[in-house]
């Protein structure tokens, strides 16, 4: 059975289980009040979150609902407990919902009841506005049965893994956002054994949840699910399928109703298909514009009903693209493949080809396009084309330009002296109208972090020179040591392969930071994390995240090659948000002049310095933390810059021979682990321990609890010292003793540790 001891032992106290439900809440911080999460409309923040002076308990009270108790009333009031009699469910619902792995004897689910009767379903939760948050975590490629009828479901339209790959479309396990109305919404998919994708489109994300009859397969487990849309913050301009489109030439692109259509018939061998992920959608002049330099020839197939016909009726009446009639046999192309046959869909392909061809070609066709191109839209891009370059910034989400002139000579557009230049050659336009051409697909995408690695590619091999090792001398260690300098060589060209990684693969990450530790200043730890930037990638260097403001930390993962933890050790009291990233695949944010948030993909490693050689706390993920205590760092002259330009080209080849060689092996794992040891602040409760107690076994120590060795220890040292729960536990474990449930007699059976007691 889970206690509320083991509850609080692994979350780690009672401020973490309060800041699950309330995620803005920082004890550190003082706040008077908090938005209520008892109520839907609390304009006014009315709920206060305080901590008990007689007890040190955090207490809560919303002053417009009455809800007030601990941080386990809170738990037990938001999902609709009753704190006393449900007080075992509401542990087990605990366990669950913050994922802590404890033992539980029960098998079912704990299924929470909402305080809010009238809130949006997982379907209406698709439609409402972009989440201020977002954590999607995808499957594996595995074995497991969800991930089988994951397939399964796809392949009966004919999509198989190649071509999920091909349009990036993903199986979700996971999915939590928080809500405009501030509420907390998380979706454990693999546990309810749902078939769950998510399609991506530039950088944002649909989560969808396909309509399955609970015969489609024999499992016990599935149940069956309906048609929903779990998340959504694509926009209208995001077209699925369009950078899928083959290069050149076409004869002919056809619309398709969704993203599952848009796939089964690339993958029954059509593969000039794009989807406007919905038959109300129609294209914009940008997107028609692409396509007609492809192609003179635009078809469309939707659904096989009403809506479906009333669309296709518009897309011909107000551009030209022509409708491709399924049988009335099947409702959509996805169904129309179970009963036909490729041959037969390309004879329907055909017969809309012609019937373009045979429309008078003054009627819609180059009638429109002539239309547009004499409009002022049209004239001002034409000349902005042959006066500037642009390109989008991916990194940074700015616009830059360069003349024509000096085409290396890149800088952030100034749309008010374009205008300017635009007004002397004659062109009269407001800032509207250019802003409106700079976001279209006028202007290219640029990542400049991609193209410098890209840059090397065709570069004359090296040989046998290992530039990393050479690099890697530039620092001396304390104990400079053969075992201690091939651990940091080591460390750092697998940090340095994890890096390039977490740039060109979206999801995958450097989980670890390289640390650099001294209790000697001025020895150059700060400048030599500073060095480790390229210099072309300085822009890209960010020696000063700040912390304090979430939105600002978040943009700064997503706009960063290399983050530098300066004087780390000041920052022990946001060492939490610090792991926190340390882990972040993602980051759903709206960037400045966006109106839609989007997904993006983590593109930061993290480096480090510190003058306080235990820097480390327990229990704060110290694996993360790859830590060296340096004596010196050589000069870092003209030729070490060289040094280090060649050392990353190296890591780019290591990357691409295999894309895994920058992660630990488990012997690299468990050394990394013991060697974090050297860097911990050990609490007082675990030298106390080591003092004052000796692990035993059942015939030979006492039995003690958690508590009965707190009281115990704390009667030896008196009141001077105050000792702590939760670290008394941490610091047991730490110190090898074993957990274990014992009874007896009069206290029944109760968690602690076996325990001899040292001379005092």
């Amino acid at each position: 059975m889970i206690t509320k001891e083991q509850i609080l032992e692994k979350v780690g106290g009672e401020e973490y289980l309060i800041r699950y439900l309330v995620p803005t809440f920082n004890s550190n911080v003082r706040k008077k009040n908090y938005k209520s999460i008892f109520s839907e409309k609390d304009d006014r923040p009315s709920m206060s979150i305080y901590k008990e002076k007689r007890t040190g308990t955090l207490k809560f009270k919303s002053f417009n609902t009455g809800h007030q108790g601990d941080a386990f009333r809170m738990w037990a009031d938001y999902y609709g407990l009753d704190c006393k009699t449900q007080f075992k469910e509401l542990l087990e619902l605990i366990n669950q919902e913050m994922c802590l792995g404890l033992n539980t004897e029960k098998k079912s689910r704990v299924v929470p009841k909402s305080i809010f009767p009238n809130l949006p379903t997982v379907k209406d939760i698709g439609v409402s506005s972009p989440s201020q948050t977002l954590r999607i975590e995808y499957m594996s490629d595995s074995e497991s049965f969800i991930s089988r009828l994951y397939l399964k479901y796809w392949l009966q339209y004919g999509i198989d893994q190649s071509v999920l790959g091909k349009f990036d479309v993903k199986q979700v396990s996971f999915l939590s956002y928080t809500a405009n109305s501030g509420r907390y919404l998380s979706f454990k998919y693999f546990e309810k054994h749902q078939v769950v994708s998510a399609y991506h489109v530039s950088g944002r994300v649909k989560v969808y949840i396909p309509e399955i009859s609970p015969s489609f397969s024999s499992d016990p487990f599935f149940k069956g699910q309906k048609k929903s849309f779990s998340y959504k913050n694509q926009n209208k301009d995001d077209v699925f399928g369009l950078v899928q489109l083959p290069e050149g030439n076409l004869d002919y692109v056809l619309f398709t109703a969704g993203e599952k259509d848009c796939m089964s018939a690339y993958a029954h061998g059509f593969s000039n298909v794009i989807s406007l992920q919905s038959e109300h959608q129609m294209p914009s002049d940008d997107l028609l514009r692409i396509l007609r330099s492809k192609t003179s020839v635009l078809l469309c197939c939707y659904d096989n009903d009403e809506a479906g016909k009333n669309a296709s009726k518009k897309l011909q009446d107000s551009f030209g693209i022509v409708s491709v009639e399924l049988p009335g046999d099947v409702k959509d192309i996805a169904e129309y493949f179970k009963k036909h046959t490729t041959a037969d869909f390309q004879l329907l392909i055909d017969y809309g080809i012609q019937q373009v061809k045979s429309i008078s070609v003054n009627s819609i066709d180059i009638h429109r396009v002539r239309k547009l191109s004499n409009t002022k839209r049209s004239k001002v891009k034409a000349y902005l084309s042959n006066k500037f370059n642009f390109r989008l910034n991916v990194v940074t989400q700015e616009r830059e330009m360069s003349t024509k002139r000096n085409p290396d000579l890149w800088e952030k557009v100034n749309v008010n002296e374009l205008r300017d230049n635009l007004d002397r050659h004659g062109f009269e336009c407001n800032l509207d109208l250019i802003n409106c051409i700079l976001k279209s697909f006028f202007v290219g995408r640029f990542n400049p972090i991609e193209s410098y690695f890209l840059a090397f590619e065709g570069n004359e091999s090296s040989g046998n020179e290992d530039y990393i090792h050479k690099l890697a001398s530039y620092v001396n260690l304390k104990d400079s040591t053969f075992n201690n300098n091939q651990y940091w060589y080591t460390h750092l060209k697998k940090w340095m392969i994890r890096a390039v990684r977490t740039v060109f693969e979206d999801g995958e990450i450097n989980k670890h930071a390289l640390i650099l530790c001294s209790s000697k200043e001025n020895i150059g730890k700060s400048y030599f994390c500073r060095f480790l930037c390229p210099p072309t990638l300085r822009r890209y260097y960010n020696g000063n995240p700040i912390i304090s403001n979430e939105k600002d930390a978040q943009k700064a993962l997503i706009r960063n090659f290399i983050i530098d933890l300066d004087e780390l050790h000041q920052l022990r009291s946001n060492s939490e948000v610090i792991k926190t990233w340390l882990s972040q695949p993602y980051i759903n944010v709206r960037l400045p002049y966006q109106e839609d948030e989007i997904t993006a993909s983590r593109i930061a490693s993290f480096v480090g310095s510190t003058n306080n050689i235990e820097f480390l706390r327990s229990g704060l993920g110290n694996s993360r933390w790859i830590s060296f205590e340096i004596d010196s760092i050589n000069y870092l002259d003209d030729e070490a810059i060289y040094i280090l330009e060649k050392a990353w080209e190296q890591a780019y080849s290591l990357y691409k021979l295999d894309h895994g060689s920058g992660e630990l092996r488990e012997e690299e794992f468990l050394e990394l682990k013991t060697r974090s040891n050297q860097f911990n602040t050990k609490s007082t409760e675990s030298e106390l321990i080591v003092q004052y107690l000796y692990p035993s076994t059942k015939e030979e120590g006492e039995f003690m609890t958690t508590t009965d060795i707190l009281r115990y220890i704390q009667n030896i040292v008196g009141t001077t010292i105050r000792l702590n729960t939760r670290l008394v536990g941490s610091a047991l474990r730490e110190s090898g003793f074993i957990r274990v449930m014992y009874g007896n007699l009069d206290r029944g059976p109760l968690y602690g540790y076996f325990v001899q007691k040292l001379n005092v």
